[in-house]
């Protein structure tokens, strides 16, 4: 009886342990659960303004055309300083005066391949001589960069000159 008593009260202390113990993880396990909930809610309303900001930064991100800028070589007959000067010039002038339609425009939604077409094969008349153009290469960035090459090319004025 003595061992039964004895059997009894270690088993009650084992239930009674394991009770005790089931309170105070239950307590925690309820604790941590709430705050995960809560850590998930604030996770979806961060995600959500990340969203949103990088919407809003596509937006104000659009790059558009600022400027354009040309870079002219020349080919065939040997120019003076001040004619190439003076030929750089009007080029320059002329190709803004051709382009300027693309000016304000965002770059993603720019045709570029219509560029060397408004360029190529255009005659620009120069202190009596006539030269013509063809682009090389276009850089599209903020600052649209064309590459014209500008040889000399024999005008019917020229021929009748000759003749």
């Amino acid at each position: 009886m003595k061992y039964l008593r004895l059997v009894i009260i270690f088993f009650l202390g084992i239930l009674l342990g394991a009770s005790l113990t089931n309170m105070i993880i239950g307590v925690q396990i309820d604790h941590l659960h709430m705050s995960n909930r809560s850590l998930q809610q604030q996770l979806s309303v961060s995600e959500r303004e990340l969203q949103s900001l990088k919407e809003s930064l596509e937006e104000k991100k659009k790059e558009i055309i600022t400027g354009i800028e040309t870079v002219i070589k020349f080919s065939g007959e040997k120019l003076t300083e001040y004619e190439e000067s003076s030929a750089r010039i009007t080029i320059d002038k002329q190709v803004e005066e051709w382009l300027k339609i693309t000016k304000g425009q965002e770059i993603k939604k720019l045709d570029y391949m219509l560029i060397p077409e408004i360029i190529d094969n255009r005659e620009i008349k120069i202190e009596g001589r006539s030269l013509g153009l063809k682009v090389k290469l276009v850089v599209v960035t903020q600052n649209l960069i064309v590459y014209i090459e500008a040889y000399p090319v024999k005008s019917e004025e020229n021929n009748k000159e000759l003749g």
